[in-house]
């Protein structure tokens, strides 16, 4: 009985991947077939394609289970690359990894925008593009862990995330914008910038957070982030570049404003 049901599964499943361009198109691209087929096609459709479509399924839920596959292998290649790293800097590497715009970054070099199944206006319009990529790649982490288990999501994201750590490398030494933000008020104004968080969006598990910063009840700048912190540094830095084509007297802020290369 047992063997029966796995024949018509397996008839199922090549039915399906003969049928279905993406499938072939995505184990093609990134060496790994599928057990089973359907999962990879759960982990490429994003919510509006499914109310659209009256799918059964969205990404949601793997997207759930890659970040935490994610955090895992992210953690383990960390401990052992940075040997006599401290927490404060292991963090902050972490972090870079696995934020939004890397992630996003690392999707559109794999061409995900190609394959993942979004409703018409979504597509069309495509907002939030670096929330919605980067999504998508945790899903697609999730589904190789549930198909193929531990070692082969360790696999692929090894040899798609972790090669970029050169770029990485890079990332960690940003500048801090909030500090020469607060630096610039302190000195012309006497104050503090005011952060406030203008919209909270996205499943619990993964926010994206929008935050204002404001000088009194003036907007400078507006940043997008999946923490509080992030979105905090992105309006900051929007706020400083503002600042510079609006200002007079432009050279106070360049001295305390690096050019961001």
């Amino acid at each position: 009985m047992i063997n029966m049901l796995n024949i018509i599964k397996s008839i199922q499943y090549k039915k399906l991947r003969k049928n279905n361009p993406i499938i072939r198109k995505f184990e093609r691209n990134f060496n790994y077939k599928f057990k089973n087929p359907y999962i990879i096609l759960e982990a490429l459709t994003h919510k509006s394609y499914s109310n659209k479509e009256n799918y059964p399924y969205t990404n949601e839920r793997l997207e759930f289970i890659g970040d935490s596959v994610l955090t895992l292998v992210v953690n383990d290649y960390l401990l052992e690359k940075y040997p006599t790293s401290n927490e404060g800097r292991l963090s902050k590497i972490r972090a870079f990894i696995i934020s939004r715009k890397n992630l996003a970054k690392i999707a559109n070099k794999l061409n995900f925008e190609d394959i993942v199944l979004l409703s018409k206006s979504k597509n069309e319009n495509f907002e939030n593009k670096s929330s919605i990529l980067s999504n998508i790649i945790e899903a697609v982490i999730g589904a190789i862990f549930l198909d193929g288990g531990f070692d082969s999501s360790k696999k692929f994201i090894h040899k798609f995330i972790l090669e970029n750590i050169t770029d990485i490398e890079k990332g960690i030494e940003t500048i801090n914008y909030k500090n020469q933000l607060q630096d610039y008020f302190q000195k012309n104004y006497g104050e503090l910038p005011v952060y406030k968080v203008i919209k909270e969006e996205g499943p619990s598990h993964r926010p994206t957070f929008v935050v204002g910063v404001y000088n009194k009840e003036k907007l400078l700048g507006i940043g997008e982030g999946c923490s509080k912190k992030e979105a905090q540094q992105i309006s900051a830095k929007n706020a400083l570049t503002f600042l510079k084509k609006n200002i007079e007297n432009v050279d106070k802020i360049e001295k305390i404003m690096e050019v961001d290369k």
